[in-house]
């Protein structure tokens, strides 16, 4: 699940366009079947005194449907260049782009709300490099976010911008994604990688996510987090063992360059600062949440916020003290590294099952120093989609 709000533009528009990923496996067939809906929820008018709340779906446009593409087990989005792309990981092992856009007034049969937007498909990769046989599931993926790559994101560069993607046959891949002088997008592999393994079989590879300009920290099934300079990738630069059970997601911050927080089977998770390794095994650590960590995703404009989907425990809000101690020059190896407190201030238990998506949905407030903010998240065996107020 993801949504299409990373600035103040979505307000603008008055909806989120929000991304439904599908999976299922049709044991008849034996096949991953996958499904892409885009759902347009109406931003509420935050100036008005009426009550925001609750949100709506609206409608969702299917944009995949299950007979043509196979299990979408994540999904990303990247605003750069005046472009809106939404990137998929797929079961059959590809990464499929699509693009937003605005629907033109003769393509929109009802309110302009209900459905402004819709997304075209742009172009998919090759299977990953050395594969035989049956394909390896392509399990997550990310983007290099605007951190780590200001020099990629304005709209006359023609460099291309880099996808992380994990495999469940233990590899890492990174792929281009090049914007051409006709409008149209291509992606290519630049390197892939054995990068986990179990008891010499490959382990699965739940996440990675970019981290500096040059490195990604990979989360392996064998519970290890391993962090590769990208120029050599033959062997990692270093592998930490914070958790008791599988490492299942990575998410950089989206301001602090070199801050990664990473989850677990475990249910617990670790802030790294990527910087220093060599001097501690990790920055800070949660206690248990109460579920096993998926997925995390940093808010959009508050630096201690962090949304989790935590399976069977559903989804918590947690924010993170301390967060300004990262303010400003990187402190000395040899000085006391800053040390951060997490606290649970939000839990949504309303799933029957386990909740492996969540994203927020943000708007400034267009004339004070305020916003609305709110959740979707989703569940896997009940097929349930929620829209839930993500304040205390």
């Amino acid at each position: 699940m993801d949504d299409g709000d990373d600035d103040d533009s979505s307000s603008q528009f008055f909806v989120w366009p929000l991304v439904l990923c599908c999976y299922q496996l049709d044991e008849s067939i034996g096949r991953r079947r996958g499904k892409l809906d885009l759902f347009h929820v109406k931003v509420p008018d935050i100036t008005s005194d009426k009550p925001a709340l609750p949100l709506q779906f609206g409608k969702p446009e299917e944009i995949l449907k299950p007979e043509e593409t196979s299990g979408i087990l994540d999904g990303k989005w990247s605003h750069s260049r005046g472009r809106r792309l939404f990137a998929t990981a797929h079961a059959s092992g590809e990464i499929k782009l699509h693009q937003l856009r605005k629907k033109s007034d003769d393509e929109i049969p009802g309110p302009v709300a209900e459905s402004y937007f819709t997304l075209d498909f742009k172009t998919q990769s090759d299977l990953p490099s050395g594969t035989r046989g049956i394909p390896p599931l392509c399990l997550s993926l990310s983007w290099a976010s605007k951190s780590t790559t200001m020099g990629l994101l304005n709209d006359t560069s023609d460099s291309p911008l880099p996808i992380v993607s994990t495999y469940s046959n233990g590899k890492v891949a990174v792929h281009d994604v090049m914007f051409l002088e006709s409008g149209g997008v291509s992606i290519v592999e630049r390197d892939s990688w054995d990068a986990h393994n179990m008891f010499t079989n490959p382990a699965e590879v739940w996440s990675a996510d970019f981290v500096g300009a040059e490195t990604v920290l990979s989360c392996g099934d064998e519970g290890k987090l391993k962090l590769w300079d990208l120029r050599a990738t033959n062997r990692p630069m270093h592998v930490l063992s914070p958790f008791d059970a599988g490492a299942t997601c990575a998410s950089q911050h989206p301001r602090h360059e070199y801050l990664v927080a990473c989850g677990s089977y475990d249910e617990t998770i670790c802030l790294y600062d990527t910087r220093y390794l060599s001097a501690k095994s990790h920055v800070s650590k949660t206690k248990e949440l109460g579920g096993g960590i998926w997925r995390i995703k940093w808010h959009p404009y508050l630096d201690e916020r962090m949304l989790v989907a935590a399976m069977h425990g559903g989804c918590r809000v947690v924010e993170v003290d301390n967060l300004e101690s990262l303010q400003g020059t990187p402190y000395d190896a040899e000085d006391e590294e800053p040390q951060f407190t997490f606290g649970v201030t939000k839990k949504f238990t309303e799933h029957q099952s386990m909740a492996y998506g969540a994203d927020w949905l943000v708007c400034k407030h267009p004339t004070r120093n305020g916003f609305f903010e709110a959740a979707a998240s989703c569940s896997f065996y009940d097929r349930a989609v929620f829209l839930w107020d993500t304040l205390p």
